[in-house]
C-alpha cells in the first residue's frame, strides 16, 4: 500500500487484512487445487476470500483443466436456477484473461429433476459439451442466486475421464480406503467385524490402506456406544492373510473397489468443496 493511501487507520487495517486473505487464497489454490490431472471444483471467490469486485449474487467455482485431458461435470440445478460456465486462461484482474468458450445452463439439456452432465474437452463431443483449447488452464462456473429468500445452491462435480483416482496425498481418505465407518464396514455373520490393514489390496471389503507407509497409527472412535469394545490385532505376512480369515468374510473385486472409491470421492467433493 502507498504511504498515504488509504489514510484512515481502520481502512489501512482492512487493507492489510485483504492482502493477507489474498495470500492465503493464492497458497491454497497453488498447493491444493493446481493439478489439472486431478481437478476439484472449489470456491474461487466467496464471502471471505474475495478478489477484485465479485458479484454478491454469484457463487464462483473454479477447477484447473488442460486440453490434454477430457472431463465430465455432473450436477443438479434447483428450479429456476442459472449458471454460466467458461473455459478460460489467465486472470481478469491481471488483465490477461482469455475465454475459449462460454455456455449457460440454458444451453444444456437438463433432466426434469434438475440433473445435468456435460463434457469438457478439446475434441468435439455429442450432446452437452464445453470446448477447451491449448491455452485453457481453468474452468469457471458462476452460479446465480438472485432471490436470497428462496433460491437454493446447485451442485457441481468435476471428474477427469480415465482417472484411476490415485492422487498423491497423505492419507487421502477420498481416494484410498484409509478409514471406514459403521456404514462402510461389513459386519461378519458372527457379529464381529474384521479389518485387514495392508499396503496392497487384499481383496476383502474391510481394507484399511496404509498407502505403502511403514509407520502410521490407527484410531478407533465409538459413538453412542453402551460398551467399549477392545480391538484385537495380529501381524501376518501378506501372502498368508486368507489363512487367518473365515470363509464368510466379505470380499471385494477390483470393480467393487473402484465403485467404493468413486463414492468416497463424490462424497468429499460435495461435503468439503462448498
Amino acid at each position: 500500500m502507498d504511504e498515504g493511501f488509504p489514510r484512515g487507520a481502520s481502512d489501512r487495517a482492512e487493507g492489510y487484512r485483504h492482502l493477507c486473505r489474498l495470500l492465503i487464497r493464492a497458497l491454497v489454490e497453488q498447493v491444493e487445487f493446481a493439478d489439472p490431472a486431478f481437478p476439484a471444483l472449489y470456491r474461487h471467490n466467496d464471502d471471505v476470500m474475495r478478489w477484485g469486485g465479485p458479484n454478491v449474487d454469484n457463487t464462483y467455482w473454479r477447477a484447473p483443466i488442460s486440453a490434454e485431458h477430457t472431463y465430465r461435470v455432473d450436477g443438479r440445478l434447483p428450479p429456476g436456477a442459472l449458471f454460466v460456465v467458461q473455459s478460460a486462461h489467465g486472470e481478469m484482474h491481471q488483465g490477461n484473461m482469455g475465454i475459449t468458450a462460454e455456455r449457460s445452463s440454458a444451453d444444456f439439456d437438463v433432466d426434469a429433476d434438475g440433473s445435468f452432465s456435460f463434457v469438457v474437452s478439446a475434441a468435439p463431443h455429442d450432446g452437452n459439451w464445453l470446448p477447451i483449447g491449448g491455452q485453457t488452464d481453468h474452468l469457471s462456473i458462476r452460479e446465480y442466486v438472485v432471490d436470497w429468500a428462496r433460491d437454493e445452491p446447485g451442485r457441481f462435480l468435476i471428474e477427469r475421464l480415465g482417472s484411476d483416482g490415485q492422487q498423491p496425498e497423505p492419507l487421502a481418505f477420498a481416494n484410498r480406503t484409509v478409514c471406514l465407518n459403521n456404514a462402510q464396514v461389513a459386519a461378519d455373520p458372527d457379529g464381529r467385524f474384521r479389518l485387514v490393514v495392508a499396503h496392497n489390496d487384499p481383496g476383502v471389503q474391510n481394507w484399511l490402506d496404509t498407502e505403502g507407509r511403514r509407520e502410521a497409527f490407527i484410531a478407533f472412535r465409538w459413538v453412542l456406544s453402551a460398551t467399549m469394545p477392545t480391538p484385537e490385532a495380529l501381524v501376518v505376512p501378506f501372502a498368508e492373510i486368507d489363512q487367518h480369515l473365515p470363509d464368510f468374510v466379505a470380499r471385494a473385486t477390483p470393480q467393487q473397489r473402484a465403485a467404493q472409491i468413486a463414492v468416497r470421492r463424490r462424497s468429499r467433493a460435495l461435503r468439503f468443496r462448498r
